[in-house]
């Protein structure tokens, strides 16, 4: 199931007709935040300018559920980076190239999962604290673009 949360209907509309089925639109940002383990994947459709509570969201999920990967759909605008620059997303997608970009990153990101859940066990593991961060860590970025100096990095 892949969960998306847009800024008004009718772009939620667009992001479900770009997957096709299994998809599930929420209208409420504590209930995608707090979605359920059942999610593959969630997508979040911002337009410009992203809105501080949005920002907020992506860093609630990350602390909360890092295991499920975010996709993030917004415009195409020079101050991105700098907006989303302590932000990770598991992949960003233009609404320009919603119908021909979103399902390639969906199967990608869908590969993430096993990692990072995997990485999720790591972390309550009994092991030595080194072995145990330094595993964590490399499953968290083994797969997970972030932004460096105003460009997307894999």
């Amino acid at each position: 199931m892949i969960e998306i949360l847009a800024d008004s209907p009718d772009d939620g509309a667009l992001i479900a007709r770009a997957i096709g089925s299994d998809t599930r639109v929420v209208n409420n940002s504590v209930r995608f935040a707090n979605g359920g383990a059942h999610a593959e994947c969630r997508i979040l459709g911002c337009r410009h300018p992203i809105r501080a509570e949005r920002i907020e969201l992506l860093r609630k999920i990350e602390r909360d559920a890092p295991w499920v990967p975010v996709i993030l759909v917004t415009d195409h605008t020079p101050d991105l980076a700098h907006r989303l620059r302590d932000i990770r997303v598991a992949a960003v997608v233009w609404y320009a190239d919603v119908r021909t970009e979103l399902k390639p990153r969906i199967v990608a990101v869908k590969r993430s999962v096993p990692l990072l859940r995997l990485a999720k066990q790591v972390e309550e593991a009994k092991l030595p604290p080194a072995l145990r961060s330094g595993l964590a860590y490399r499953y968290w970025n083994s797969r997970r673009p972030r932004w460096y100096g105003g460009a997307l990095c894999r």
